[in-house]
């Protein structure tokens, strides 16, 4: 079973320096969510890699930004990498867990009875998962919840096309990427393509108004086109969003 009823945006391999940029900024935000932690012992080595990174950006050479990606892990001392790889496992998992609750909690009002019902109690499971601490209970937590999914809910969920409060959950997330990338001072670029996002803005707004449901799903398929510059953007900073809106530090 699909763990995610999220939109599923496909993650394309991309070479170009934006993208690296990117990634590299990515690890610089989750670094400094470890920091501001402050319950490490590995607080300093931590400081010193995300100088590496921040040194990193500013090298032309894109070359050696891929290769700093692909192979800074390996110069930490073991416990530290160990630690940090656990560190960013969580978050992932958290960003994905604050995620379906937000799904889940927007869902709610549409639905009825015993769909209802099933919706609360899994919210309230997945917020018991997003306070674990040990990964592997997190993990097992969040999945557990997911396998016990009745199938009248999964039966919801998996139609084709998806109910029409699930994909207004998809417009309104993407309502608030774009209102993101209009006033994050992070995602420099998003002012040269401020037209563009006004306009785009304007059509996600309209399709969660409307009740046609092909337009809808045109809309929510526009955003998994990276054939274009403007596509590929869009793609390349929707970490950045998901770090900032659903990063388990602002939960």
């Amino acid at each position: 079973m699909n763990i995610s009823i999220a939109i599923p945006i496909k993650r394309h391999l991309q070479d170009d320096e934006e993208h690296t940029n990117s990634r590299l900024n990515h690890y610089i935000r989750r670094l400094d969510i470890i920091i501001r932690k402050g319950d490490s012992e590995y607080v300093n080595d931590l400081n010193e890699l995300r100088q590496r990174f921040e040194k990193s950006l500013t090298n032309d050479n894109h070359q050696q930004k891929q290769e700093f990606l692909e192979y800074y892990a390996h110069t930490l001392n073991g416990a530290v990498s160990d630690y940090l790889q656990n560190e960013l496992d969580k978050q992932y998992l958290n960003e994905d867990i604050c995620i379906e609750i937000w799904y889940m909690k927007e869902i709610l009002p549409y639905l009825k009875d015993g769909l209802a019902t099933e919706i609360s109690q899994i919210i309230a499971e997945y917020e018991i998962a997003l306070k674990k601490d040990d990964f592997d209970e997190k993990f097992n937590a969040f999945t557990g919840t997911v396998d016990n999914y009745s199938q009248k809910l999964t039966t919801y969920l998996d139609s084709e096309p998806q109910p029409l409060p699930v994909l207004n959950a998809h417009l309104k997330f993407f309502q608030y990427y774009i209102s993101y990338l209009l006033q994050d001072n992070h995602v420099l670029r998003a002012k040269v393509y401020e037209v563009k996002l006004h306009a785009l803005l304007n059509q996600v707004e309209q399709a969660i108004a409307s009740e046609n449901l092909e337009e809808k799903l045109q809309i929510i398929d526009a955003f998994d086109e990276v054939d274009t510059e403007f596509g590929q953007f869009l793609f390349d900073h929707m970490i950045d969003f998901e770090i900032y809106r659903f990063g388990f530090e602002n939960y």
